[in-house]
C-alpha cells in the first residue's frame, strides 16, 4: 500500500520566500477555499516555525510534499 503524500498550503511572500500551512484532515480544495476566508488581521505561524503576516502573502496553492517541511528546507 503507498503511503499518502501530506498535503500543505504552500504560501509566497513578498520577500520571494515559500512557507507552508498545514491543511488538516479536510479535502484540499475545500480546505484551500477555508483557509483563504479565514481573519486576514491574524497573523499565522508556518510549519517551519515562521509567523507570517498576511499582508505579505502575495500567493498561495496546495501542494503535496515528501515530508513535512522544516525551517531549514528553505
Amino acid at each position: 500500500m503507498l503511503a499518502r503524500m501530506p498535503t500543505f498550503i504552500e504560501v509566497r511572500l513578498t520577500t520571494g520566500e515559500r512557507r507552508h500551512v498545514a491543511t488538516g484532515e479536510g479535502i484540499a480544495q475545500a480546505e484551500l477555499e477555508r483557509w483563504a476566508q479565514r481573519d486576514k488581521t491574524s497573523w499565522l505561524e508556518t510549519v517551519e516555525g515562521i509567523w507570517v503576516n498576511p499582508d505579505h502573502i502575495v500567493a498561495a496553492r496546495l501542494v503535496e510534499l515528501p515530508h513535512v517541511p522544516t525551517a531549514g528546507d528553505d
